[in-house]
């Protein structure tokens, strides 16, 4: 599995500052707007704009409950939201309601079929020239979002970024496999043969041990090579 920290799927700072707060997180006219025609109740405004100013920051749907405590109180203050007010959802179908409706105010299409085919190919092309699947996570979100696209689980990404992984390199080794003769195949076959050495070891382990450093080997200084009048004149 591809840690995640190692891509740039998105997700939130412990401690974002005040002023990535407020570049990032504060609410707009249009957006007060627009959550106030989705509910008038003051708790379901709260967790609209949450969402709202979460999937603008990551691109996909967080749960409310693990909002960073700093995003909350700074949506909280800017908005003019009670220090009573909770965010929480009650009802799924709402949530998910207003998931839709804040995808269509962004213009962003849900995780889909559609979703799932652009990130493959964008891993199937990548992994031509890459191996890594972080790499390779990393060029389909970039991919997503160029296209305005939901993220899905970073789960999600891991698990075909492997799986195009091992196709394209099964392609890759069969290619060369139909490109070598019988006697080359055989070559290396042997490469992995133990024999009857007393050591037990193959010919692929004696490839893969450093080269043994000479002892008494003479140091070969760039000095020797300079003109013996002008070396004495440099020492």
């Amino acid at each position: 599995m591809a840690s995640i920290e190692r891509t740039a799927y998105p997700r939130f700072k412990r401690n974002p500052l005040a002023n990535e707060l407020d570049a990032l997180y504060t609410p707009k006219e249009d957006e007060l707007h627009f959550a106030n025609t989705l509910s008038r109740k003051e708790p379901t405004r709260f967790c609209i704009l949450l969402l709202l100013k979460a999937f603008q920051r990551l691109g996909y749907f967080p749960d409310v409950a693990v909002i960073p405590s700093d995003i909350v109180q700074h949506i909280r203050t800017a908005s003019g939201i009670s220090s009573e007010v909770s965010p929480v959802y009650s009802d799924l179908k709402t949530l998910y309601r207003h998931h839709q409706a804040i995808r269509q105010h962004l213009g962003v299409a849900a995780w889909n079929d559609d979703g799932l085919r652009v990130a493959s190919d964008a891993m199937a092309t990548a992994a031509e020239v890459m191996d890594n699947p972080a790499d390779l996570i990393n060029v389909a979100i970039e991919e997503l979002v160029r296209q305005r696209i939901e993220l899905p689980a970073f789960s999600t990404l891991d698990r075909h970024s492997r799986r195009i992984r091992t196709l394209a390199n099964s392609r890759i080794f069969e290619t060369v496999l139909t490109r070598l003769s019988p006697s080359e195949r055989k070559e290396l076959d042997t490469l992995l043969e133990v024999g009857t050495n007393p050591q037990k070891k193959s010919l692929f382990f004696a490839i893969k041990q450093l080269p043994k450093r000479v002892v008494g080997q003479t140091c070969y200084c760039a000095t020797s090579r300079i003109n013996p009048e002008v070396q004495g004149s440099i020492t």
